[in-house]
């Protein structure tokens, strides 16, 4: 494709066996090697000490007399060799001079190529010096064999539990290979049969968390499938009317009895729109996606609520007001109080029957804002107080007016709403008659 970038992405994968039998063995060949070099100079240091202690040894021999000179040192003896070897303080060549030098003790020296371990006394009863002296080689080659005496098993040993590690990580891991294919083909649709499967302690965490990952994703699916089945019902009426009286629109028989099927017929738009705006609403809510809470002042919320709401009350001769008002601020989103506390005084308002009374009120108490909503309506049944906050579940009561005209939503919204900013929202029947809507939310931490 001409002009086209393709980008290809590098997944790296990781395998876990593979890391893991890396890491022991990388490690342990280390380990092996490490020890092999202290293994080594530990054996350097004990070889060294036994050929001096020989060297001295072999000088008391001398000074008692029971030893004599063996010879010359030179390229032909033998590294396994032990040279006595005496010499006047008046050297007649430059190697016996250079010996001469020394100062009694033991010493290591290059003669002719070669280094030896020399151990220089001075001869008591005739005055003369001496040496004892043999090959530094026969020292090296102790230390290398008692190094290989130590390194040779313990590489053996590393070898042979590097294989069977090798086995039992890839015995392990081949566990979790049957673990999955068992889920993937009995599991099915019960996340709750994951609990039963036979798995390493160290999986049971990541299984837990599939089991409610899957949970949540079931309960997820199971109200999209539901959502989706009521509100294309509660639409099919709505749209279904509006066909009705759009033909009816064609039988009017006068200018005012159309424009009472244009009233109606507007009213049912206006019905519908407010239906579709509450259905966005809650599937916009129920997205749970997490957005940025802004600290706002209740009482401004709620002023802007009722003003905007006074007209409808007073069209209805109910007393709309507030009681009293708490200074609080809580965290809101995307104005969700003013939604929240809008479906509430807009189910009172449906409610309630001309010459009523909703009365709102504000209080906190122990870091905590309580705001309730009463009004002088019928009421819901015991019964029924959980289950109106279900979508598109209105309860058994009608409106005041006699018809239900709500959409079933709104408790639903102020459910989601309470859920979303930390906060509780119930319903409970007044002991003077009514209902009670009540919400709860923390006060805000930080001040904007």
């Amino acid at each position: 494709m001409d002009g086209a970038k393709v980008v290809k992405r590098t997944v790296r994968v990781t395998s876990l066996r593979q890391a893991l039998t890396r890491t022991i063995a990388f490690t342990s060949i280390g380990m092996i090697m490490v020890a092999a070099l202290f293994s080594g100079v530990i054996a350097f240091i004990e070889a060294q000490e036994r050929q001096d202690a020989l060297l001295v040894s072999i000088a008391e021999l001398v000074q008692s007399g029971q030893l004599v000179d063996s010879g010359q040192l030179g390229d032909d003896v033998g590294e396994e060799t032990l040279v006595i070897r005496q010499f006047s303080s008046s050297p007649h060549n430059r190697q016996v001079e250079a010996l001469s030098r020394l100062p009694p003790g033991v010493h290591t020296h290059k003669i002719a190529d070669h280094f030896w371990r020399l151990s220089i006394q001075n001869h008591v009863a005739s005055g003369s010096r001496f040496m004892v002296a043999q090959q530094t080689d026969i020292r090296n080659e102790s230390a290398i064999t008692g190094a290989l005496y130590g390194f040779v098993p313990a590489a053996m040993l590393v070898m042979a539990m590097l294989v069977i590690v090798n086995i039992v990580v890839r015995r392990q891991f081949r566990r979790l290979d049957v673990l999955a294919e068992k889920l993937d083909t009995e599991v099915g649709s019960s996340p709750q049969d994951i609990d039963e499967v036979e798995a390493p302690d160290e999986v049971r965490p990541f299984l837990a968390a599939i089991v409610r990952l899957l949970a949540r994703n079931a309960e997820v699916l199971r109200r999209q499938r539901r959502f989706i089945a009521d509100a294309a019902h509660e639409l099919r009426s709505p749209i279904a009317a509006l066909v009705l009286q759009s033909d009816n629109m064609k039988k009017a028989v006068n200018e005012v009895d159309a424009r009472q099927r244009h009233d109606r017929l507007g009213e049912s738009i206006a019905r519908l729109q407010r239906l579709v705006t509450q259905l966005l609403d809650l599937a916009r809510l129920q997205d749970r996606t997490a957005h940025a809470l802004v600290p706002v002042d209740w009482r401004d919320v709620i002023r802007d609520v009722v003003t905007d709401r006074i007209d409808a009350a007073d069209a209805r001769e109910i007393d709309l007001g507030v009681s009293e008002v708490a200074s609080a601020r809580v965290n809101d989103d995307a104005e969700g109080l003013s939604r929240l506390l809008g479906n509430a005084i807009d189910n009172a308002l449906r409610h309630t029957p001309p010459g009523g009374r909703i009365d709102i009120r504000l209080t906190t108490e122990n870091g905590v804002s309580y705001l309730t909503v009463d009004d002088s309506g019928p009421g819901i049944p015991e019964a029924d107080l959980e289950g109106v906050f279900e979508p598109f579940n209105r309860g058994t009561l009608t409106s005041s007016e006699g018809s239900m005209t709500g959409t079933g939503l709104g408790l639903s919204i102020c459910r989601e709403i309470a859920a979303r900013l930390g906060g509780e929202v119930s319903l409970s029947n007044r002991h003077s008659g009514g209902l009670r809507f009540l919400y709860s939310q923390p006060l805000a931490t930080k001040v904007s």
